[in-house]
């Protein structure tokens, strides 16, 4: 079994998203931010249930999703999540999910900076 480090999890975690964009059909059905939603809350359960040493997947991936909450003006509640929030501006599922990948890549250059 491998050993990942929390950095190793934060380089994990952005290489599976980067294969999600590319091919959002293999991975999202329906495409939509809520299936999205779901694909990341099941990838970084497995840390929970796995013997992953350090496991910190929700550190990057909070600080991504409040980082897009704070880009769009909003803050979260229990009802309206990150991804519900992106989808306010968006006249379509495709148009929620290619401004979610937007903000990644933007989020990726700062978090590379850091």
């Amino acid at each position: 079994m491998a050993v990942f480090h929390n950095s190793d999890l934060d380089t994990h975690f952005l290489k599976v998203l980067s294969a999600v964009k590319k091919r959002p059909g293999m991975f999202l059905d329906p495409i939509s931010l809520g299936s999205l939603r779901n694909f990341i809350i099941g990838y970084g359960s497995n840390y929970l249930f796995d013997d992953i040493e350090n496991s910190n997947f929700f550190g990057l991936s909070s600080k991504f999703f409040d980082w897009i909450v704070k880009q769009e003006g909003e803050k979260t509640t229990p009802e309206k999540g990150w991804d519900k929030i992106l989808m306010q501006n968006c006249s379509s599922d495709q148009e929620g999910v290619d401004k979610f990948f937007n903000y990644l890549d933007k989020f990726k250059e700062l978090y590379s900076k850091m």
